[in-house]
């Protein structure tokens, strides 16, 4: 399972997505390469979770409101 994540969490590196733009912006501030994967990783898990618990589609543009 990890190294699904892994590889999913690689692949959204060169996208234009959130995930690309948080990683460009996290490389920019002079983040280690790992560190970002790691976080990118821990990202997609949390993601999908809420997904599966809300039993609803993963929405991008999702705004949360308190």
């Amino acid at each position: 399972m990890k190294k699904i994540i892994h590889l999913g969490a690689m692949s959204v590196i060169n996208s234009k997505n959130q995930f690309g733009k948080y990683y460009e912006r996290k490389k920019a501030e002079g983040k280690n390469h790992m560190l970002i994967v790691n976080n990118l990783r821990n990202k997609i898990i949390i993601k999908a979770f809420a997904c599966v618990t809300k039993g609803q589609k993963y929405k991008e543009d999702y705004m949360y409101v308190a």
